[in-house]
């Protein structure tokens, strides 16, 4: 690496590293981040881009083998609209030589609910059902929310689920009551604790992107199908 970035260095150009489904269960990002962060107090042209789960964003960033990422600019993926959902599976659908039937489309914009990793599984799970036909149907992608919503479940939810402390998950399962946005006191009042430590579990979930705020005093659910998952799950 350093070779390549001091050659790089000398023509005027530097190295983009790029991670994708960045995770502190893996024994050589710390290797990788250690090596980066030599680089940049040599002043070398180089540039680290992470991307991964919130929960995995979260826990890499606490450990202290990889606490040189708590200087990071971190940013957060919005939604994806319904209509670029849309347009981002017709493009690549199209693209590849097949159709898709335009109510499969709103199914599967609906159904991701903005989700990139949702949509991703949706288009898969829906070419795969009759990759023979030139045309994905309103059948296809009904089957596709199924098997998504499965590994959404397997693959997103329980490993989220499993990352949070006790408190967190209580905080959760009492939104699970009534139809959201929910106010925080309320909240407290299910769980039996104060206002005051409501907020805190409040903004740790923020953090990993579980939740978000709404109006004043009140969050809801962001990460898609969570809530489904707690009283699927009991």
């Amino acid at each position: 690496m350093t070779k390549a970035v001091s050659e790089l260095n000398e023509k005027g150009s530097g190295l983009p590293i790029t991670v994708d489904e960045a995770s502190a269960q893996s024994d050589e990002l710390p290797v990788l981040i250690d090596s980066f962060q030599h680089f940049v107090r040599e002043r070398r042209g180089v540039a680290l881009l992470l991307a991964g789960l919130p929960h995995n964003v979260s826990t890499l960033i606490d450990v202290d083998a990889t606490s040189f990422l708590r200087r990071a600019f971190k940013h957060t993926m919005d939604q994806i609209s319904a209509t670029d959902t849309s347009y981002a599976i017709k493009e690549t659908v199209e693209g590849a030589g097949r159709g898709i039937a335009a109510p499969a489309l709103k199914v599967a914009a609906d159904a991701s609910e903005g989700y990139a990793f949702l949509i991703q599984l949706l288009g898969y799970h829906a070419w795969r059902q009759h990759p023979e036909r030139e045309t994905i149907t309103l059948e296809d992608m009904e089957q596709a929310v199924v098997l998504a919503r499965n590994d959404m479940y397997r693959m997103v939810l329980e490993p989220t689920v499993n990352s949070l402390s006790e408190r967190e998950l209580e905080f959760l399962v009492a939104m699970t009551e009534g139809e959201g946005p929910h106010r925080v006191s309320d909240i407290a009042g299910r769980m039996g604790i104060t206002e005051n430590n409501a907020t805190k579990i409040r903004a740790r979930l923020i953090e990993q992107e579980v939740i978000g705020a709404r109006r004043r005093g009140f969050v809801d659910f962001d990460m898609p199908m969570i809530r489904d998952y707690l009283v699927d799950e009991g």
